[in-house]
C-alpha cells in the first residue's frame, strides 16, 4: 500500500500506528500531510464501513433468505460505534478473534473439499 511504501522509504521509526503514518508523510511531502492526510484517512474509513457494510449485508441476505437483514445491519452498527469508541488495543483484540472465527469455519471446509478440486485441476492444467 502507499502508506507502508511511504514508511519503508522515508525510514522513519520511533512511534506506532497513525503517529508513525503521520511522521512518514511528513517526511516526505512536509507540512502539507497535515493537511491532506485526515480527509484521506476519513474518506477511507467512511468508504471501507459503506463497503463492508454492503457486503455483510448480501451475505446475511443470502444466508437468511432475505429475512432478519435490518438486525445485521443494526448489529453493524452497534460495532462500529463500539470500535470507535474502545480503545486501539480491544479493536485489534476483537478484529484477531473474528479472523480467527472465520479461519476456524473456512480451513476444515478447504480440506474436506480439496479431494474435488484435483479433477478440475487436472482438466485446467490440460487445458480441458
Amino acid at each position: 500500500t502507499v502508506t507502508a511504501l511511504t514508511i519503508l522509504c522515508t525510514g522513519v521509526t520511533g512511534a506506532d500506528g497513525g503517529e508513525l503514518v503521520l511522521m512518514a508523510f511528513r517526511a516526505g511531502i512536509g507540512n502539507l500531510a497535515d493537511w491532506i492526510l485526515p480527509p484521506i484517512i476519513a474518506l477511507f474509513a467512511l468508504c471501507t464501513l459503506v463497503g463492508w457494510s454492503f457486503c455483510g449485508a448480501c451475505a446475511f441476505r443470502s444466508i437468511t433468505n432475505g429475512k432478519y437483514v435490518r438486525i445485521y445491519q443494526s448489529a453493524f452498527c452497534i460495532a462500529v460505534f463500539l470500535g470507535a469508541v474502545a480503545e486501539m488495543q480491544t479493536v485489534w483484540t476483537m478484529a484477531d478473534i473474528a479472523n480467527a472465527c472465520m479461519a476456524y469455519c473456512n480451513i476444515p471446509a478447504i480440506v474436506l473439499l480439496y479431494p474435488s478440486t484435483i479433477p478440475k485441476r487436472k482438466k485446467f492444467v490440460n487445458g480441458e
